[in-house]
C-alpha cells in the first residue's frame, strides 16, 4: 500500500503530484497548458469531458504517468489562479 503524505499546499501547482501539458491552439503565441493530478489517491470512473482532453490524458498515460491521472483544469495560462480541486484528496489537509 503506498501512503500519501499531505504536504500544505495552496495551489495545485505546489503539488507534488501535479503535472502540466501543453494545451496546442493555432494561436503561437499562447502558452496555455493542461493541469493534471496523479494522486495516487485518485479515482477515475470516466472519460474526460472533451475528445481532445481525453486524447492528451491517453497520450499521459502512454508516456508513463498512472492510469488514474485526472484533469485539475483545461487551458490554463501562467497568469491564471486555480482553486483547488473540490475532488482533491489532498484539500482537507491544507
Amino acid at each position: 500500500m503506498e501512503v500519501v503524505k499531505a504536504v500544505p499546499i495552496r495551489s495545485c501547482s505546489e503539488c507534488p503530484f501535479w503535472v502540466t501539458s501543453p494545451y496546442w491552439t493555432e494561436d503561437s503565441f499562447e502558452r496555455a497548458e493542461y493541469w493534471w493530478c496523479k494522486c495516487p489517491g485518485n479515482s477515475y470512473e470516466h472519460k474526460e469531458d472533451n475528445h481532445e482532453s481525453e486524447k492528451v490524458r491517453q497520450n499521459l498515460i502512454s508516456a508513463g504517468e498512472p492510469e488514474n491521472i485526472k484533469k485539475i483544469a483545461g487551458y490554463v495560462e501562467w497568469t491564471d489562479k486555480i482553486e483547488i480541486a473540490e475532488w482533491c484528496k489532498l484539500k482537507n489537509f491544507v
